[in-house]
């Protein structure tokens, strides 16, 4: 084992919302843990800071830590002095689209009422609008810039000097276990094909959803359920996007406009949308070379502190444990 003296030092699971973070996280957290039990449990091997939680986190001293996040990469965010490197987890911006408004959709309808069909294609093609005018999903509040998707994107992609691995939504969907073998590559902790292949089978969405379903229905508090959401669960909002619901197409008032916002940055990350305007192609090229960690501290978790309530993004979320 390595010598745990020196500075604490964090790996960032990095990704805009609803692009794959969740699967990513539990993949890696069955790796660490071997079995996962609850949300709770992989919130404590892996936590996540966002302006939403206000959580602090706390370092365990001379080990690596690794923390999900889905904040762009900011240097007096990130405390960049602690950062050995970090994996950046992206999808297809319309995909992002579609999950998102399945995701905040009831914020979206008369809530007196259950939507028709109608009733959500109008606000469906209302979102859309906004989504692409702000180049990423809109908020309420002013100065949200973090969810500007070319912004976020940008921001990982341009890191310097910090060891780096992209992965693609869309290629950990079409191989898991492949994307997972090579994220453990970069991680230091390479897997055999029977390892690999039994965290994809521990980590597959409708494990994933049953644990859902158990913990709302037990009202269990973790990445699933918390009181403060209750009322935006009890109006059908899901982590896990059911599977067989139909994507929504791009409205055609939109198109020209989608793809001037975000043709350019789609591109540099090997998607292409295709004339329809409703599928996207996957280049079968890897996203970026890949990349090792450089030797370092064993991995170790850390520890999700103090809630307070922040008015604007904070400079200091990761501080020192001694």
């Amino acid at each position: 084992m390595n010598d745990q003296a020196g500075p604490s030092r964090v790996i960032w699971l990095a990704s805009y919302p609803r692009s794959g973070a969740l699967w990513l996280r539990a993949l890696i957290g069955n790796l660490l843990v071997g079995d996962l039990q609850s949300s709770a449990q992989l919130q404590q091997v892996i936590p996540e800071i966002d302006a939403t939680t206000g959580r602090r986190v706390a370092l365990p001293p001379g080990r690596r830590t690794l923390i999900a996040t889905r904040w762009p990469r900011k240097a007096d965010t990130f405390a960049s002095g602690t950062t050995d490197g970090y994996i950046c987890i992206v999808r297809n911006p319309l995909d992002v689209m579609r999950s998102l408004f399945q995701f905040n959709r009831m914020e979206y309808v008369p809530a007196n009422r259950p939507p028709d069909e109608e009733t959500l294609e109008k606000a469906w093609q209302a979102y859309a609008e906004r989504f692409t005018a702000s180049a990423g999903h809109p908020l309420r509040d002013a100065g949200a810039d973090h969810l500007n998707w070319v912004n976020h994107v940008a921001s990982w992609r341009r890191a310097e000097g910090v060891p780096a691995l992209y992965v693609r939504y869309e290629d950990l969907l079409a191989d898991t276990a492949g994307q997972l073998k090579r994220m453990c590559r970069f991680l230091r902790a390479p897997l055999d094909d029977a390892a690999a292949d039994r965290i994809v089978r521990k980590s597959r969405r409708d494990i994933l959803q049953a644990l859902e379903i158990h913990e709302l229905k037990s009202r269990k508090k973790g990445l699933f359920y918390r009181p403060e959401l209750e009322a935006a669960l009890l109006r059908g909002a899901r982590v896990i996007s059911p599977a067989d619901r139909p994507a929504r197409d791009l409205p055609e008032t939109v198109r020209a406009d989608f793809m001037a916002a975000f043709s350019p940055t789609m591109t540099d990350l090997g998607y292409t949308l295709a004339p329809d305007a409703q599928t996207v192609a996957v280049s079968p090229e890897p996203l970026g070379e890949e990349t090792v960690l450089p030797e370092g501290p064993d991995f170790a978790a850390a520890r999700v502190g103090r809630i307070f309530k922040p008015t604007k993004v904070p400079t200091d979320l990761v501080e020192e444990r001694s």
